[in-house]
């Protein structure tokens, strides 16, 4: 599965220690302006030289020159709607998931119809995937948790402590 990720996911879920289990399960795409905030306006940052590593290394693959799309028009400028054009130019071909934290971004996403996941929401997949089992994924979100609305943190929290959950 292709995961597209906005800086504020890309930054969060490296800085709760789960940039590796995420790109091991998943293709991980950004666009270039998602890896122009994260690692050239980032240099010097832990995360931002995580990044550039990952990138480097090919775990994380940039991509640019996405067409505009005309519903765009409501979504911010800069990497959310790159990562919208990325997400949209990838699920008319195969299965891709959209990740931001930016809750007005999220909301317009929404008002589309669209189901975006936050950074918890990822660590709750990457559970419920078998990439990572229940305890890792519930110690990624502790380290998520002062970066992340408490909602998000108390659904998450729940999504991997219930009934059935492997350890």
């Amino acid at each position: 599965m292709q995961l597209v990720l906005d800086t504020d996911a890309l930054v969060k879920l490296v800085m709760a220690g789960a940039k590796e289990a995420v790109v091991g399960s998943f293709e991980v795409l950004i666009p270039a302006s998602v890896h122009r905030e994260a690692v050239e306006e980032g240099h010097g940052h832990v995360d931002a030289d995580l990044i550039s590593a990952n990138v480097g290394a090919g775990r994380i693959r940039v991509v640019s020159d996405l067409p505009e799309r005309p519903e765009e028009a409501i979504l911010p400028q800069g990497g959310e709607r790159d990562a919208y054009r990325l997400f949209m130019h990838l699920a008319d071909h195969e299965p891709a998931a959209l990740a931001s934290d930016d809750h007005r971004f999220l909301r317009r996403l929404r008002g589309l119809g669209l189901a975006p996941l936050t950074p918890g929401a990822v660590l709750v997949l990457l559970a419920d995937r078998g990439d990572a089992n229940r305890h890792e994924a519930l110690a990624f979100l502790e380290r998520l948790r002062p970066h992340i609305r408490v909602e998000q943190y108390v659904l998450c929290q729940s999504a991997l402590t219930r009934e059935g959950r492997e350890s």
